[in-house]
């Protein structure tokens, strides 16, 4: 498996944009240096594949987890309903 992309072709395979890139480093969620970086002697920026997969991972955990704290339980004789708000 290849681990670096020149974000171009990071985009294009993953069907994310530059601007939505440029966004995650900008508030901090992706951090320069580990899901993106600059290699010397080549103008694009590459892009962590390894790095990139981690972080989704992550953020499915935290949005099942928000997930399960807006949801409202009801129990019926031990078993438990979630009902997704």
């Amino acid at each position: 498996m290849i681990r670096y992309l020149p974000i171009s072709k990071y985009c294009s395979e993953y069907g994310d944009t530059v601007g939505a890139v440029d966004k995650r480093l900008k508030r901090g969620i992706w951090a320069f240096g580990v899901h993106v970086f600059r290699v010397e002697g080549i103008k694009e920026r590459q892009v962590d594949i390894v790095a990139v997969d981690e972080w989704k991972g992550k953020e499915r955990k935290s949005k099942n987890v928000a997930w399960c704290n807006n949801s409202k339980t009801r129990k019926r004789s031990n078993i438990n309903y979630h009902i997704y708000i």
